[in-house]
């Protein structure tokens, strides 16, 4: 009988030897555990969840990059320019040779700051992987329970991997689109589509929500599915949090813009009953403060 299961790895207390080596000394996570001290439907059964993960991550970045991207975008008098700079600094990830020391890229969505291992291990994975078009591998990735995770840190693998995907979204862009129709149509947040969702009556769900993000949103990621209305009571009530309660109103205007788009009259009038008796709501509470 093997000595764990994928429980036990799933649970953070049992580190895989092919995983990241991050962890303090003294504590109670069994380290270098091998894929030989598992049966086969458990190893089977990590696998598949660490490339739920990996993705996971990896869009995760790519969504993030996308989105600064975007804003940025607008607001550049050389578009032309800009796009290319973006372009040429993941190629320049890619094909540069590994320094000394330190090394440092200036991207638009943060300055990406290099050991020369790092940028090694980033490089050798495009060659291998991206290039060559050697097998992916995530044995890498440790349990989303493992106590000593620095999200902070990309493995360099799922580092090269967003890079790649960005740098292929970035030559796919299109200059002359206007930068106004990129706004209205790919710019709303989860919470906004949920919203507006609700009110065309239409259930986002795990075979649909794909779909709605691509038309409406830079973001692809499922945590739309935790963020679904189901009831009047979830955007109507205020939460006392001037704050949050002010962020809300604008996801429920931007919302409105989204159902505008879909030309449903119905749906259109019950979200403007919202936003009226939630402003209303609104200035009456926060007026006696």
């Amino acid at each position: 009988m093997k000595k764990y299961t994928y429980k036990n790895w799933l649970s953070g207390k049992f580190s895989l030897i092919y995983g990241a080596k991050l962890f303090k000394k003294n504590d109670d996570v069994v380290h270098g555990v091998k894929w030989e001290d598992f049966n086969e439907i458990d190893v089977l059964k990590i696998k598949e969840k660490q490339k739920e993960l990996f993705e996971q991550w990896k869009n995760e970045l790519v969504e993030k990059w996308e989105k600064s991207f975007l804003q940025a975008f607008e607001n550049s008098e050389m578009k032309n320019d800009f796009l290319l700079g973006e372009i040429k600094n993941c190629e320049t990830v890619f094909s540069i040779p590994a320094p000394k020391g330190f090394f440092e890229i200036s991207f638009l969505h943060g300055d990406s700051v290099f050991t020369r291992n790092y940028l090694s291990e980033v490089q050798a994975y495009f060659h291998e992987v991206i290039k060559k078009g050697n097998p992916k591998n995530y044995d890498f990735i440790n349990s989303p329970n493992y106590p000593h995770q620095n999200k902070s840190k990309i493995p360099p693998q799922i580092y090269a991997q967003a890079r790649w995907e960005f740098y292929k979204w970035l030559k796919s862009f299109n200059v002359t689109k206007k930068i106004s129709n990129v706004n209205e149509e790919k710019f709303y947040s989860q919470k906004q589509i949920a919203i507006a969702y609700f009110f065309l009556g239409i259930t986002i769900n795990e075979n649909n929500f794909k779909e709605m993000l691509k038309k409406h949103s830079v973001t692809r990621s499922s945590k739309i599915l935790q963020k679904l209305i189901t009831k009047n009571s979830q955007i109507t009530s205020l939460t006392k949090n001037k704050t949050v309660d002010s962020k809300h109103l604008k996801d429920l205007v931007a919302a409105k813009r989204l159902i505008v788009s879909k030309k449903n009259k119905e749906a259109l009038e019950k979200i403007d009953q919202i936003i009226t008796t939630f402003n209303n709501d609104f200035d009456s509470h926060y007026e006696k403060l």
